[in-house]
């Protein structure tokens, strides 16, 4: 029998003193102390709002970690990714990508392509017919979806999986929210983004289109006919600007304009722009306003304006007559200091949109028929997040329209109508709220989606974290509990703070 010992020993027996310690530690260039291993979440991982295994998919990636015999590494890498986050090939196009803000490698010398990795894999799997997993073993429970953007599509998707029957109610024709009505469609392909959703929805999930809650259907109704609810509105109304004249007919939200835009109703748009802000929000209402141009001979009916609001539809063959349109975003901070991806700032000023930094809105100046006309603004200086007003004259920016993007976006109370819920009488997104029915039969209620949040319009991966984290919190306790046959009972008191369902 061979006794040789592979084991390397640094010390033999015997030896209890040690060398002098320039001899004992360093050998040249090399040393026998070993780095420590501290088990901590990777920075990418930690960063992104989905919970997405970011080092997990790219180790597959990179070949470190072998896929199953049978399956290629795309695939493999879609099942790891789409644990978390069921929609890769959308936010590879749309996230901002705070995982490459924290990435170890911009360290050594610049992030590792996380969001082209993702959108591959998702185009890659879209491309090849790939599935979710199959749900779960039917629990037996039923959760209504209110709102029909990505947190309303994630939390279906994890409910689902755990086998809660799932039913999503929206109030347009079409699933996608703000994917699809907020994010222009060069951002976010329709065909990609229906390819998505389409996954979701094979794995069993019914949908209720053009219903609103509160008008088609009564939260009690909901109540009566559903365990749980989960509220995914999300935030789909702008703010006015806040300084005098702001309440002019055309100055009008960004998100409603790019709603009008994505829904086929707006057309054209207006000779002058001025869109205020420094988000992504703002970059595509500058592109979608610079694209579609204006049309120099239009009836009153026909303006930008009244088709943001819903009063008109342009029709479609006034577009062979559009013409060029200047347009300008204002921005109270410096070009460096905007909130925007550089990607995009690119973006608009390759579009031919001007971008004036340093300058604060004053007021609105109103024409004789109440319309806006200008925008008066002041010059500003930063020294850190401080800010000082210029010793300089005000003056005036001319313009036709005005989109407002400076502001987060917030729940439009209009899109749900809820009864004993909270303050205002629509769920906070941060509370969970025990909504009694006239029965005194109680049913948790969950909100999620929208919200104040850096990323205004390009928040889908994290309503699609919330949907999952709050559809991920009975999962525990609703299936094979010990007690109380699995359960659902509302939460006691405010207890978690993001929302949540209890099991017994």
């Amino acid at each position: 029998m061979d006794e040789t010992k592979l084991t390397f020993r640094k010390y033999k027996d015997g030896d209890h003193e040690h060398l002098p310690w320039q001899e004992e530690i360093f050998n040249a260039d090399e040393s026998h102390k070993c780095p420590t291993y501290v088990h901590r979440t990777p920075p990418c991982q930690g960063s992104c709002p989905a919970g997405e295994d970011i080092r997990g998919w790219l180790n597959i990636a990179r070949g470190i970690e072998k896929p199953p015999e049978g399956m290629n590494w795309q695939e493999y890498a879609f099942y790891r990714l789409s644990d978390s986050n069921p929609m890769p090939a959308i936010m590879g196009r749309v996230c901002p990508a705070p995982c490459e803000d924290g990435c170890n490698r911009n360290e050594v010398e610049d992030h590792v392509g996380i969001n082209a990795v993702e959108q591959y894999i998702g185009d890659y799997a879209l491309e090849h017919g790939l599935k979710l997993r199959d749900p779960g073993p039917d629990s037996g429970k039923k959760v209504a979806c209110l709102g029909g953007g990505p947190a309303s599509l994630a939390a279906a998707y994890q409910l689902r999986r755990m086998g809660h029957a799932v039913t999503i109610f929206d109030t347009h024709e079409e699933l996608g929210g703000m994917m699809r009505y907020g994010i222009p469609g060069y951002r976010t392909p329709r065909g990609v983004l229906d390819g998505e959703i389409k996954r979701i929805l094979d794995l069993g999930v019914e949908t209720r289109m053009n219903t609103k809650v509160g008008v088609d259907v009564s939260m009690d109704d909901l109540r009566e006919e559903f365990d749980a609810i989960f509220v995914g509105v999300g935030a789909q109304s702008g703010t006015a600007l806040p300084v005098p004249g702001g309440d002019a007919p055309n100055c009008i939200s960004g998100i409603a304009f790019l709603e009008a835009f994505n829904d086929g109703r707006l057309k054209h748009g207006a000779e002058k722009v001025l869109v205020i802000g420094g988000g992504d929000t703002a970059m595509d209402v500058a592109a979608v306003a610079r694209r579609l141009g204006h049309i120099t001979k239009t009836h009153e009916k026909d303006r930008p304006e009244t088709v943001v609001l819903g009063h008109v539809t342009h029709d479609v063959a006034t577009v062979a007559h559009r013409q060029g349109a200047d347009v300008t975003i204002v921005y109270r901070r410096p070009v460096e200091k905007m909130p925007a991806t550089k990607m995009e700032i690119e973006h608009v000023t390759q579009e031919g949109v001007q971008i004036r930094s340093s300058l604060a809105p004053v007021s609105v100046v109103v024409g004789e028929d109440g319309r806006a006309t200008a925008l008066r603004v002041q010059e500003v200086e930063w020294e850190g997040n401080n800010m000082t007003v210029k010793d300089t004259p005000e003056f005036d920016i001319e313009c036709d329209l005005i989109g407002i993007s400076r502001q987060w976006p917030r729940p439009d109370q209009r899109r749900l109508l809820l009864s004993r819920a909270g303050p205002g009488g629509y769920l906070h997104r941060r509370r969970h709220h025990q909504a009694a029915s006239a029965d005194h039969r109680d049913r948790p209620c969950l909100g999620g989606g929208g919200g104040n949040r850096p990323y205004p319009v390009r928040q889908g991966p994290i309503e699609a974290a919330q949907g999952r984290q709050a559809s991920l919190r009975p999962a525990g306790k609703t299936a094979g509990s010990p007690t109380g046959a699995g359960r659902i009972r509302p939460c006691p008191g405010n207890r978690h703070r993001r929302g949540g369902l209890c099991g017994p």
